[in-house]
């Protein structure tokens, strides 16, 4: 089975547990913020693809679907971290 992107320690921060094991929630709110930093660092990635290959669509067409999809996780992390934390 593959790891999900909350798996991989290099576009996550780690979150620690106090001696009841429970999430610190500072921690948490931290790795989100770090999420989406790390998506907003992939955007600005994509826009550089687009500009680097503007005469082929194809390359320019999976970015922009990539970019999407990021903003959409960025709005998802920003309305958890609004409305839940």
């Amino acid at each position: 089975m593959g790891r999900t992107t909350l798996q991989d320690p290099e576009n996550n921060k780690p979150v620690k547990k106090d001696e009841s094991n429970k999430l610190f929630l500072y921690d948490v709110i931290s790795s989100v913020k770090f999420r989406i930093a790390k998506h907003r660092e992939f955007i600005k990635r994509d826009y550089e693809t687009i500009q680097n290959n503007i005469g082929c669509s194809d390359i320019i067409n999976d970015a922009l679907i990539r970019i999407k999809s990021r903003e959409d996780k960025i709005d998802e992390l920003n309305e958890f971290v609004e409305h839940c934390l």
